[in-house]
């Protein structure tokens, strides 16, 4: 693109929230600006959606109990085996099947405790099957839908709940601004930034970067204390959406950390 004009005091400012900036590189975007002729600072808002980290609140996983009850037969052959299946309601051809040989191991242990413990490590292992903890002949499982499988002989695998061999519990949480996480700016933001800058001084342009007092995933509670409320005490939301915050220090300490770095 030919420059026939070059504005020597004036340049365009830049948001990492918009798609200007987040959805494309940053060595287009000052490109862009060079080709353009704008030769002023650059000023660049560093954002008020997507720049900061993330924290869970209120979350919780949807869980079962398993109880192991009877008595195992011993072998070493695939026949004598128990198995937790974990599936969909609504998809029930995919499936993650967690199979335990019934192996005696001897020191005096219970055989519903040895089979419990084989079953434990392996919930463990791997996105989606599930996480196990046990006590006695007894086994929680946390995540996905599980169904009980019987094995040979007197021995049963059982959903204390007769009526439901769905997890139950679940609670779909709230994501919030981490206030501690350091540094405050993510991975994302950091590295978009640093290329932008260095992208810009590249091209002889001065830049100039800033926050603002907007969080999009500010915690509004009064106990976090970083909202700025209005006169009926309820936090005040700007249009972005963003929750702005207030000067309290819980706030300051936030806002002053990218700053310091």
């Amino acid at each position: 693109m030919p420059v026939r004009r070059r504005m020597r005091h004036l340049s365009l400012a830049t948001d990492w929230d918009t798609y200007h900036s987040i959805c494309l590189a940053p060595e287009r975007t000052a490109w862009m600006i060079n080709a353009l002729g704008f030769r002023g600072r650059v000023n660049h808002y560093v954002g008020a959606l997507w720049f900061y980290e993330l924290v869970g609140a209120g979350f919780a996983y949807a869980s079962a109990e398993i109880d192991f009850t009877g008595t195992a037969l011993f072998s070493s052959t695939i026949s004598h085996q128990t198995s937790i299946v974990f599936g969909r309601d609504d998809d029930p051809l995919h499936s993650t099947t967690i199979t335990h040989l019934q192996l005696h191991r001897g020191h005096g242990r219970d055989d519903r405790e040895i089979i419990r413990d084989g079953d434990q490590p392996r919930l463990d292992v791997g996105p989606g099957r599930g996480a196990g903890d046990g006590t006695d002949d007894h086994l929680a499982v946390a995540r996905q839908r599980l169904e009980p499988h019987h094995g040979d002989g007197e021995f049963d695998v059982v959903v204390p709940v007769p009526a439901s061999q769905n997890l139950a519990g679940g609670v779909d949480g709230t994501w919030l601004t981490d206030l501690e996480g350091v540094p405050r700016l993510n991975r994302a933001a950091r590295d978009w930034t640093l290329s932008y800058f260095t992208a810009l001084k590249g091209y002889g342009l001065d830049g100039a970067a800033s926050l603002s007092m907007e969080l999009g995933n500010g915690d509004a509670s009064v106990a976090a204390g970083i909202a700025q409320r209005c006169p009926a005490g309820d936090a005040v939301m700007v249009a972005t959406p963003a929750l702005q915050t207030n000067f309290s220090p819980a706030s300051l300490a936030f806002w002053q950390q990218p700053i310091r770095t």
